[in-house]
């Protein structure tokens, strides 16, 4: 089960990729427009469209939580512990960053959002419940 783990890894970093990238075009868009000044992005002081802001919002999410779901994947690895329900963790969590990510990147339902992203940070907490409970009684 390890290799699920290991594939999903860069699936995952994949797609803060992309995200970034989406991003860099909304914001040579925004540019282009004239809706921001090439200038906004020395100091990211003054204001930005929108979309430009919850874009950029929601690519610095990427660097936030979703850390603590990668040292979970290499704690997972270096235990070993990948068995089924570890590896079904670890893609609930995933699966919960694109539904966070349709939800705020498309209609911003903060029920939603909230709920994808409560869903993820559950299932981070029992893959970690479930390592330290391995280390301390097996």
């Amino acid at each position: 089960m390890e290799i699920s783990i290991l594939i999903l890894i860069p699936i995952y970093i994949a797609y803060i990729i992309f995200l970034g990238r989406k991003m860099f075009k909304k914001r040579l868009s925004a540019i282009k427009s004239g809706a921001v000044k090439v200038g906004y992005f020395k100091d990211y002081q003054g204001t930005v469209p929108y979309e430009l802001q919850v874009y950029k919002n929601h690519f610095e999410n990427q660097f936030q939580f979703p850390v603590i779901f990668f040292i979970s994947c290499l704690a997972i690895i270096q235990f070993d512990m990948a068995d089924l329900f570890m590896v079904f963790l670890c893609y609930m969590f995933f699966i919960t960053r694109l539904l966070h990510s349709y939800f705020h990147l498309g209609s911003n339902d903060l029920k939603l959002r909230a709920l994808s992203y409560m869903v993820g940070v559950v299932s981070v907490l029992v893959i970690w419940l479930r390592i330290v409970l391995n280390l301390l009684f097996f």
